[in-house]
C-alpha cells in the first residue's frame, strides 16, 4: 500500500460521516449532485459484489469545495477500498484479510 492509499485507509476508519449535512452546514446542489453519482457507483459494488461485502459509504475527507468518499469491499476474504476523489476514482486492496 502506497503512502497515499495507507492514509486514505486510515480516513476511513476514523470517519463517521455519512451524509453531506454530516460534514457540510450547507451545501450546494452540484456537490448534492456529486454526492448522489457516488452513492450511485457505491450501490454499483453492492449490486456487483453483494451488499454483505460491501461496507457503508463514508466522506473521509473534505474542504469548502470539495470531498473524498470511500467505502470497502471483500473479495475472496480480502479488503479492497474503494475512493472517490473529485478527479479520480481508486480501488486497492488494503493487504487486511477476513
Amino acid at each position: 500500500m502506497t503512502k497515499k492509499q495507507a492514509n486514505w485507509y486510515s480516513l476511513f476508519n476514523r470517519s463517521n460521516a455519512h451524509y453531506l449535512g454530516d460534514v457540510y452546514k450547507s451545501f450546494s446542489y452540484k456537490k448534492e449532485q456529486a454526492f448522489n453519482t457516488c452513492k450511485q457507483r457505491w450501490n454499483e459494488d453492492i449490486d456487483k459484489f453483494d451488499w454483505n461485502n460491501v461496507s457503508d459509504m463514508r466522506i473521509i475527507s473534505h474542504n469548502c469545495d470539495f470531498f473524498t468518499v470511500a467505502w470497502q469491499v471483500t473479495i475472496d476474504d480480502k479488503q479492497y477500498l474503494r475512493v472517490i476523489t473529485p478527479s479520480n476514482r481508486y480501488f486497492f486492496e488494503t493487504g487486511i484479510f477476513v
